[in-house]
């Protein structure tokens, strides 16, 4: 028996795992939190001390945790080193906000902020030759100034560093030496040099929030696992202890789980607690969109629905009621939880059930909505009757029709995607999460032209992606 803890953390929610990875794989035990509520360290101490007969040899760790701060402000306190004359590259090649014609364009926000971007006096040229050497003077100077202003993070982004490094390696030695965090990545294999440069930004402004996850991950396993015995997923298929060029990417980490757990799909449609995705674990992407702008780095191949599991209900401009762009997430969380005031499509798909199908699901129920409280259910139908009121329903307005017709409109988009992102129309779409086996068969019905795999879908299966990479190694 050899047996590993895999840990799936999304914004709200850490499944943990504890599985056999001696072939066949074997799940051993499992406990889902809901973050809010319960600590990352406090949930998964209290996993593994109420399993004590399993000792499990390493964790791997995939974690989206970190979407939760890319609305927020980044790169306050992030340092940029670069080559004297492109300081305001960066800001040049940011993207329009809005890609059609305006009279007064604007572009998006850049990570750093400009007070924080030094030039330094060295030119390597396009075939890698040294035309001028870094003069040590000039960091000593911006060293000081960097210290006086209690920033420790620096990005060390110089123009041609991939055709020659000499420059980059000696001032990354030079910071590092200082006391400062550097990141820096040779641009080698970079279509545009501008991508890593972004690269090295996000992993810098978001370094500060790893290391406090890594923490609270390293004293949940503390007295079962060393902090070395502690692997982190990336989008790029490698697992990494510690690696401030791999922050980034560690965001597709539950993503490339499920792509290396169904790479014999063509198509698989995640339909999770947190999120509802198009996966195509054949294909990769050598460079992914975020809001700043593509960055570099191969990632799995995702595409996000319209329709997401927190996204609001809301009457639109045609007095319809209808699903808004705007994806709410579980803090507060669906009004079903008790403590948020806006109606979701969880809460939609938890009353449909219950009308639906009443007690012959409820362990499915259980399965699919933990943590449910009966008065945030009351509000939601209150709320839901409310919109009916403000809304132009034609027809009958009984609350279960309303229902069922919101969900059949639901499904049409999920198909609708689905559809779209197909590249071959006869191959086989794997359907797989926790709500697949609740929307399966309605995507059935609606698109039967479309020959549905549901995968044998367990709360484990997260981990269970993730363990099946010690079996393959």
């Amino acid at each position: 028996m050899s047996i590993q803890l895999g840990v799936s953390l999304g914004p709200s929610f850490a499944d943990c795992c504890l599985i056999d990875t001696v072939r066949p794989v074997q799940p051993l035990a499992y406990r889902r939190a809901y973050t809010p509520s319960e600590s990352i360290a406090g949930g998964i101490h209290r996993f593994l001390a109420d399993h004590p007969q399993y000792k499990p040899e390493k964790a791997i760790i995939a974690s989206s945790l970190l979407e939760k701060i890319l609305g927020t402000k980044l790169g306050g306190t992030v340092a940029q080193v670069v080559t004297r004359g492109f300081e305001n590259w960066a800001f040049l090649r940011q993207n329009l906000q809005n890609k059609y014609f305006e009279l007064q364009p604007q572009r998006t926000e850049a990570l750093t902020s400009q007070d924080l971007i030094f030039g330094v006096t060295e030119r390597v040229n396009h075939l890698g030759e040294v035309e001028k050497s870094v003069d040590v003077s000039e960091l000593d100077f911006i060293i000081s100034k960097l210290k006086l202003m209690q920033v420790e993070r620096v990005c060390v982004n110089l123009l041609f560093s991939g055709k020659n490094s000499v420059h980059q390696k000696k001032i990354r030695q030079y910071f590092q030496n200082a006391g400062f965090e550097v990141f820096s990545t040779d641009t080698q294999n970079a279509a545009d040099e501008i991508l890593t440069w972004r690269k090295n930004l996000l992993n810098a402004s978001l370094s500060g929030s790893f290391k406090e996850i890594r923490a609270e991950i390293i004293a949940g396993c503390e007295g079962f696992l060393s902090a070395d015995q502690i692997e982190f997923l990336d989008g790029d298929s490698h697992q990494f202890v510690e690696d401030n060029s791999r922050i980034a990417s560690s965001l597709f980490g539950p993503a490339r789980a499920l792509s290396d757990f169904y790479k014999d799909s063509p198509q698989v449609l995640v339909l999770g607690l947190e999120r509802w995705f198009i996966l195509k674990p054949h294909l990769k992407n050598s460079q992914w969109m975020s809001p700043w702008g593509p960055l570099s780095g191969d990632v799995p191949d995702i595409q996000d629905l319209k329709v997401q599991p927190t996204s609001a209900l809301f009457v639109d401009e045609s007095e319809q009621l209808n699903f808004s762009a705007d994806v709410l997430g579980f803090e507060p969380g669906p009004m079903a939880l008790g403590r948020a005031l806006k109606p979701t499509v969880f809460d939609l798909l938890h009353l449909h059930q219950t009308l639906f199908h009443g007690g012959d699901s409820a362990e499915n129920m259980s399965e699919i909505f933990p943590f449910i409280q009966a008065n945030g259910i009351a509000k939601f139908k209150d709320t839901l009757q409310a919109m009916l009121r403000n809304a132009r329903h034609s027809g009958n307005t009984r609350l279960e029709t309303v229902i069922d017709e919101l969900l059949s409109f639901m499904i049409d988009q999920i198909g609708l995607n689905l559809l779209l992102e197909r590249e071959n129309p006869k191959s086989a779409v794997t359907c797989t999460g926790v709500f697949a086996p609740m929307l399966l068969p309605h995507l059935k019905k609606r698109w039967a032209e479309v020959y549905w795999e549901l995968c044998p879908y367990s709360r484990e299966i997260d981990g269970l992606s993730l363990a099946q990479r010690s079996g393959r190694a």
